[in-house]
């Protein structure tokens, strides 16, 4: 039945979830085209409208991603991935795409005289958290919770939310393990307990190495950054050094990974520091 909308919605669900591996602009047209169909057989799918609003917030569009995801909620209010990758948005408009964003939402952070780029964490908060509570057990919520409570500076409500994404990922109790606790490991260096973070950094890389996750190859990426930021703050300038080589040769070799380019700046900045190399920053400069 080629007007079956939840057969349309599942191929525009597979294609956007093989993107972050394959990076293929293919598979981003392929889900943008299968979630419209779906949309045009069934226009109160939810499903269709989470999985359009994630093909254009890929192609940064936003402002028109948000209006999905809130045309989602409508129609599917348990639906915990809408408000997971609304939460992912708010880290990236403008002033005016993020104002735009806020009125849709009916949100006043903005009216408050709250500073926009703090109100973004603000909103994206409110999100992770609306997803947390509607799926419990979906450790990529807890993980958003945790690095928005970092950036808030709410060091406390960080480490529970990193610590409990870790626990629940070790329970087996959700998805393919991706090495979660590892994210702990960045938390915790924040925090100035170095040794523990270098044993959950140590664990997030044993355990995404012995993975399939769509996001291996930059989790790894991340991990090691991490473990090199640890070493330095613990004057193991050698260890940061290997660590961060690692990382760079790494991401080198996986230039399709998503957001390998990001995570690569900061390998790259990170063994500057460590080996005192001005080459090594100015390639971090040029490819951020």
């Amino acid at each position: 039945d080629p007007n079956c909308a939840s057969a349309l919605t599942g191929l525009a669900m597979a294609h956007a979830l093989r993107y972050p591996y394959s990076t293929d602009e293919e598979d981003l047209k392929a889900t943008l085209d299968y979630a419209r169909r779906a949309i045009a057989s069934d226009p109160h799918s939810g499903d269709a409208h989470v999985w359009l609003g994630y093909g254009l917030l890929q192609q940064d569009d936003l402002v028109l991603a948000n209006s999905e995801f809130v045309r989602a909620t409508e129609l599917a209010p348990k639906d915990f991935m809408a408000h997971y990758f609304a939460a992912g948005l708010c880290f990236l408009p403008t002033r005016g795409d993020f104002e735009q964003v806020c009125q849709m939402v009916g949100s006043h952070l903005t009216d408050a005289g709250l500073d926009w780029r703090r109100a973004k964490f603000e909103l994206s908060l409110k999100h992770f958290q609306r997803s947390q509570q509607l799926n419990p057990l979906y450790v990529g919520a807890w993980t958003g919770l945790g690095y928005v409570h970092l950036y808030l500076e709410n060091q406390t409500e960080a480490r529970w939310c990193m610590e409990r994404a870790a626990q629940i990922e070790q329970q087996g109790a959700t998805q393919a393990r991706g090495g979660f606790i590892g994210f702990l490991g960045e938390c915790l260096r924040q925090l100035g307990e170095l040794e523990e973070s270098r044993r959950c950094s140590l664990a997030g890389l044993e355990a995404v190495d012995n993975s399939d996750f769509i996001y291996r190859d930059t989790f790894r990426g991340i991990f090691l950054c991490s473990l090199g930021r640890t070493a330095l703050e613990m004057n193991d300038v050698q260890a940061a050094k290997v660590a961060f080589l690692q990382a760079v040769q790494h991401l080198r070799g996986r230039f399709k990974a998503r957001a390998a380019g990001h995570v690569l700046v900061q390998a790259l900045a990170g063994l500057a520091q460590a080996d005192r190399a001005p080459t090594n920053l100015d390639e971090a400069l040029d490819l951020y």
